[in-house]
């Protein structure tokens, strides 16, 4: 068995950037949090590491990409602003969703576009992402720009209760916890630690 790990994939469903699109098309604000970078690559950049890993890898190895941290990473908040300038608008920045609502009316058609730039303070907000975790090691594969890393299987105890109790979730057995549930991913992966600060991206405008 052999997996990949792979960077944001720009504009694919669900994302933020898809966000973007469906947005403006809408004439709805964008909404960013600042000081957050990530990694992008295209659909065809993923595709093409899922393909190298069935090539390349070895039994339980894992493709990443080789990116470097000082030059791959890019602010998000940099990408919201050339989007709206994509589309012929010059970004106009606002701090309060309630102010950044009501612009929108009034600044789209002066040629502006109102765009939210939240705080990062939703739960399990990284300010940068890593592709090898704590404890992991690398492994050469041969090629310039991916990796890999060793699978390392959790307790096959621990990882049986996990499953065996999100399965009864799912099927409505009995009621998901989430504080549960993040304990006992804890207990499969020990440098997993998750950050809850009781806001979530689903709640932002």
């Amino acid at each position: 068995t052999t997996s990949a790990r792979f960077a944001n994939v720009a504009f694919s469903d669900g994302s933020l950037l898809h966000s973007f699109i469906q947005r403006i098309a809408h004439g709805q604000p964008l909404a960013v949090p600042k000081e957050i970078r990530r990694y992008f690559i295209s659909h065809t950049e993923a595709a093409h590491i899922s393909l190298l890993a069935w090539l390349k890898c070895s039994h339980l190895e894992i493709a990443i990409p080789r990116f470097n941290p000082q030059d791959g990473l890019v602010d998000l908040q940099t990408i919201a602003d050339k989007v709206v300038r994509h589309f012929g608008f010059k970004p106009c920045y606002y701090d309060n969703e309630r102010i950044a609502r009501s612009a929108a009316a009034t600044d789209i058609p002066k040629g502006l576009y109102p765009v939210l730039v939240t705080p990062p303070d939703t739960s399990g907000e990284k300010p940068y992402e890593e592709f090898i975790g704590d404890g992991e090691i690398s492994v050469e594969i041969g090629l310039s720009t991916v990796l890999a890393v060793k699978h390392q299987p959790p307790p096959a105890t621990t990882l049986e209760r996990l499953l065996d109790h999100l399965s009864k979730a799912l099927n409505g057995d009995i009621s998901a916890d989430r504080a549960e549930i993040i304990h006992m991913i804890s207990e499969c992966i020990p440098q997993f630690h998750h950050f809850d600060t009781g806001l979530y991206l689903d709640a932002r405008m």
